[in-house]
């Protein structure tokens, strides 16, 4: 498990997990490196960044990021 906040760490396919308003995971992503994410949106698949400076920056993501997940086999 990588601790909330420490976004640093992350490495590609790392699962990344986002809260709700309640404190409650409602959303999921995987952490493509570069401080971008690949997740599902009905009806779509996006690709967004972490990074503010980026032109496909996602505030909610960035705002809302509770911690990850690293599976390894």
């Amino acid at each position: 498990l990588i601790m909330p906040w420490l976004k640093e760490a992350l490495l590609p396919g790392d699962v990344v997990y986002f809260m709700n308003a309640a404190g409650q995971v409602d959303h999921t992503g995987l952490y493509l490196g570069q401080d971008e994410i690949i997740h599902a949106t009905m009806p779509r698949v996006c690709i967004q960044s972490l990074n503010p400076a980026a032109t496909n920056y996602c505030k909610r993501f960035d705002n809302d990021f509770l911690g990850a997940k690293r599976f390894c086999w």
